[in-house]
C-alpha cells in the first residue's frame, strides 16, 4: 500500500514523469529502437519546439496582460482616494467609498503577490526566447549544432530549457506568500 501511495503522489506532482518523458525524448532522438522509427528533425521541431515556443508565448502574453491590468487597477483605485477624501467633509457616504476603495487596492496586492504575474511573465518570455535561439543556431547549424548529428544536441538543451523552467516555476509556486513584511516560514514559531 505504501509504494502505491508514493507513486500516486509523485505522480500528482508530475515530477518523475516529466523527467522520464524528458529521458525518453533523448533517447528516442538518440538511438533507434527496434520496430520504431527515430523523430526526424522536422517532426521535432513541430511537434515539440515550434509547440512549446508558441505556449511559452502564450503564456507570457496572458501573464503579462493580467500584471498590467491589475497595476494600472491599482493606480487608478490608489491616486482616486486623496480626491475622494477631500469630499469626505460634505458626503459622508464619500468614507465608504474611501474604504471600499482601499479595501480593492489591498485585494489587488494580494493577487498580484499571489498569482506572481510578473514573474511568470519574465520566465516564461526568457524561456521561449531561449527556445527560439536554439532553433535558430540549430536550423543554420551554428555553435553547438556545428556537427554531423545536431538533433541529439538540440533535444538535450530544449528538454533542459523546458526542465529548468519548470524546477524554477514549482519553486516559486512553492515559496510562501508573504504577509505583513515577513514570511509565513519567518513568522511561524521556532
Amino acid at each position: 500500500m505504501l509504494p502505491q501511495l508514493k507513486r500516486v503522489v509523485t505522480d500528482l506532482l508530475g515530477l518523475q514523469l516529466h523527467a522520464a518523458w524528458i529521458g525518453a525524448m533523448i533517447a528516442a532522438a538518440r538511438v533507434p529502437q527496434p520496430g520504431r522509427r527515430m523523430m526526424t528533425e522536422q517532426e521535432y521541431l513541430e511537434q515539440r519546439l515550434d509547440r512549446q515556443v508558441a505556449w511559452y508565448d502564450g503564456r507570457a502574453a496572458s501573464n503579462q496582460r493580467w500584471y498590467r491590468g491589475l497595476r494600472v487597477l491599482e493606480v487608478i483605485l490608489a491616486s482616486s482616494i486623496p480626491l475622494f477624501s477631500s469630499l469626505v467633509q460634505g458626503n459622508p457616504s464619500m468614507g465608504i467609498l474611501v474604504s471600499v476603495i482601499s479595501v480593492s487596492i489591498a485585494i489587488l496586492a494580494g493577487l498580484l503577490g499571489l498569482y506572481k504575474f510578473q514573474e511568470n511573465w519574465i520566465e516564461y518570455r526568457a524561456t521561449a526566447e531561449a527556445l527560439k535561439h536554439e532553433k535558430f543556431m540549430f536550423l543554420t547549424r551554428s555553435g553547438p549544432y556545428n556537427v554531423e548529428q545536431p538533433l541529439p544536441i538540440l533535444v538535450e538543451r530544449v528538454e533542459g530549457t523546458i526542465a529548468k523552467e519548470g524546477t524554477a516555476w514549482s519553486g516559486t509556486m512553492r515559496q510562501p506568500v508573504a504577509r505583513g513584511g515577513r514570511d509565513e516560514e519567518a513568522a511561524a514559531p521556532r
